[in-house]
């Protein structure tokens, strides 16, 4: 620990132990292998719609399209640096993960910086190593999401408060702490909490002094509103409240998440109504069951290594009572030691350990009423660069007291472990850590080669691993896209499994609301909205398993129907069957072409046909919709064949099987009415006049074409016609 009475205990003097060059070896090893851990993890997170990311990068081309500063759940600021990527690209995606990665190097390089004038050089180096290997702090660095520039701005700003409470030289440093109050609130809503530390702060600091507190106070919340006005002034337009948040407003009062899953936020708890609903003993109950169930995962985040520690002792021990008891002697024994230190530092911090203690308090009250709703390791991630370097402070303070006994035995000339002050234990141990500097140098490079090189060989371009982990969730969007003219409305969800955020320029996507309880509910719901399309994806079905249960079984962790669902017709699969997709089409959203009684084989009746357009050039592609019924089992896989005629000369066609071949007819139950699009290719080379789709069924072993018949009467060659497309001149304006 740093004693701020020795008299080169200046910068340039804590310096001394760790040369400058051995300082720079080891923080670049520390940075670099972050970099390396992180492009890894980068490269793993491929589901650009996992968690709260596809919301997040929504925001970020709803801002650059719309000037939309916030969804009333996420802040701009994060979406701000993005916009340089804004665009419906798996590389925009891949840039958001590497902004977050940036911002996460740089908080460990600034914890150094500016943590070696809170706690000296060697704990600061310490502390950015510590939180290096935070494998929280390592995986939402990855991300498309705020958390880790909610810790970078929330660490400046928590060294300005530190410099605000340690030196009380006028206003210029409270000012900055409300800068960076204003670009936390501007990175997410958590970010308040530096500006509550600072109102905190300026009390204590100044205490006794109304004026003086009133000063800092007005210096902070006059710099906050500057800061954070576009986004007050975007609130109270847009919600009708300038400190507007969905999270505070509505989803902490929930007693479960799956209450948010409504189409209006505003029939959603607030804090008048929960307790209007509840007695304070049940909100004390909450409270309480919360904390217990946040212990573990808070500490788990922003001090992993001590719950490893604890871990791997009760391991060793055996038994808890034992464990307890270990850990109760040896943080004794280390207080016994360092009381002179312990004492000292309270003395000189006292004031930043209270502010310590009611933020980590403070925060970790309000997530444990939030445990009803989640528990996410990310909510605290901005408390990780505080706790690393109160960590290493200690930590550091026990490596001294072992080098300076390890010193003793291999430095020559240092014969005693400590000298008679605190002053003069700094000095020997400045000697023996410069004397030992080369076998640090050696172990730093040890550990970055082992550690970090192999790693490097395996690193992949993030950039072609999105779009190459994202091909089957983006070609059930590409395919109902193409099919489509206007813009047009889904029903799926609530659901992590598809890039929405890509298609919502072609696409608006409803979620089934937790309103509705059962199927009849679910099958009318598709009008309520007026919706084209329904999507079933795994975590939907589980969700209203209630309601799907009879008809998709879904335990093998793939779709795989029971019977038909009624007024739904089965429209794709993909990317297999059992099914990661299904899309449905609410039969009153056909709007087909009844055919008169058609039937192939006796077995497959066509109900109807329905153009995209009727008129394409030379090149371009006829889009054909067509459903059917299977009136009986049956054990023939049918092809469907639609080519574009004229004077019996073929000029475009398409041959395959319903559903791709996914799932073949041979499967289909009685009853069963599938949809489907067929895409028809336009030679290049047809000249401009009228033509015919021929349509039909065949064997797509024989080649031999099934019988077909309409209104009992066989159909001659066995074809369907319809007249009417148009091929135009290409050159036509």
């Amino acid at each position: 620990m740093i004693n701020p009475h020795c008299s080169n205990n200046n910068l340039k003097q804590r310096g001394l132990p760790i040369s400058a060059y051995l300082t720079f070896i080891v923080l670049i090893a520390i940075a670099l292998r972050f970099i390396v851990l992180g492009w890894q993890g980068i490269i793993a997170n491929g589901n650009s719609n996992a968690g709260d990311q596809g919301v997040t990068l929504q925001l970020g081309l709803d801002l650059k399209e719309k000037g939309i500063l916030s969804d009333g759940t996420r802040h701009p600021l994060y979406p701000l640096l993005l916009l340089p990527f804004a665009k419906r690209s798996w590389n925009y995606f891949t840039w958001a993960k590497i902004v977050s990665l940036a911002c996460g190097v740089g908080v460990i390089l600034l914890l150094f910086l500016l943590g070696r004038y809170i706690a000296g050089q060697k704990a600061a180096l310490l502390a950015a190593l510590i939180l290096s290997l935070n494998v929280e702090f390592i995986y939402h660095s990855t991300t498309a999401l705020a958390e880790s520039l909610l810790v970078l701005v929330f660490w400046i700003g928590w060294y300005f408060l530190y410099c605000a409470v340690s030196q009380k030289d006028g206003l210029r440093k409270w000012t900055l702490v409300g800068l960076f109050s204003g670009l936390a609130y501007l990175t997410k809503g958590t970010g308040n909490f530096l500006l509550i530390a600072g109102l905190i702060a300026a009390i204590l600091t100044h205490w006794p002094h109304p004026r003086r507190i009133a000063m800092s106070i007005l210096a902070q919340g006059a710099t906050f509103s500057v800061v954070t006005a576009p986004l007050l002034l975007f609130n109270y337009w847009a919600f009708g409240s300038p400190f507007y948040n969905f999270a505070t407003t509505h989803a902490m009062w929930l007693d479960k998440w799956r209450q948010s899953w409504v189409e209006d936020p505003h029939t959603l708890p607030t804090v008048t109504t929960y307790f209007a609903t509840h007695t304070l003993y049940q909100a004390l109950e909450r409270l309480w069951n919360g904390a217990i169930r946040l212990w573990l995962p808070f500490w788990e985040t922003i001090t992993p290594w001590a719950v490893s520690f604890e871990q791997t002792l009760s391991r060793l021990l055996g038994y808890q009572w034992l464990t307890l008891l270990v850990m109760v002697m040896l943080g004794v024994g280390t207080i016994v030691v360092a009381r002179p230190h312990l004492a000292e530092h309270l003395r000189t911090n006292a004031h930043m350990m209270v502010i310590k203690l009611m933020l980590f308090g403070l925060t970790f009250l309000m997530f444990a009423w939030y445990t009803n709703i989640v528990i996410a390791a990310r909510f605290f991630l901005f408390l990780i660069p505080i706790a690393s370097l109160l960590a290493a402070q200690a930590f550091w303070f026990v490596c001294e007291r072992i080098l300076l006994f390890i010193g003793s035995l291999l430095v020559t000339g240092v014969s005693r472990i400590h000298g008679k002050s605190l002053c003069d234990e700094e000095t020997l141990f400045n000697l023996i850590t410069t004397r030992l500097s080369f076998i640090i140098l050696i172990a730093t490079s040890v550990w970055f080669v082992m550690g970090t090189l192999p790693r490097v060989e395996a690193l992949e371009n993030p950039f072609e691993a999105d779009s190459w982990h994202n091909h089957d969730a983006e070609q059930v969007l590409h395919w109902l896209t193409a099919g489509e003219l206007n813009k047009f409305t889904v029903l799926w969800g609530p659901s992590h499994s598809l890039p929405f955020w890509k298609y919502t320029d072609r696409i608006r996507f409803r979620i089934l609301p937790v309103t509705v309880n059962t199927i009849s509910q679910a099958l009318a719901y598709p009008a309520a909205i007026d919706a084209d399309y329904v999507i079933l994806d795994v975590m939907m079905v589980s969700r209203y398993k209630s309601i799907f249960r009879d008809y998709i079984d879904y335990r093998s962790g793939r779709l795989e129907l029971r019977k038909p669902i009624p007024n739904w017709s089965l429209a794709h699969v993909y990317k297999s069957y059992p099914a990661d997709w299904c899309v449905f089409v609410p039969q009153e959203k056909l709007r087909l072409i009844n055919l008169p009684d058609v039937v192939s084989d006796r077995r497959l009746r066509w109900l109807g046909y329905g153009l995209v357009k009727r008129s394409v050039v030379p090149g371009e592609t006829i889009s054909v919709w067509f459903e059917w019924q299977l009136l009986m089992t049956t054990d023939r896989n049918y092809t469907v064949f639609v080519h574009l005629v004229k004077d019996n000369t073929l000029w475009g066609q398409k041959d395959r099987q319903p559903l791709f071949g996914l799932w073949p007819s041979s499967q289909w139950f009685p009853g069963t009415r599938v949809v489907d699009r067929f895409d028809v290719p336009v030679s290049t080379d047809t000249p401009p006049g009228s033509y015919y789709l021929h349509f039909g069924v065949y064997d797509s072993v024989s080649g031999q074409r099934f019988s077909m018949t309409s209104a009992g009467h066989t159909l001659q060659d066995n074809v369907f016609k319809v007249d009417g497309i148009v091929v135009s001149d290409v050159h036509r304006p």
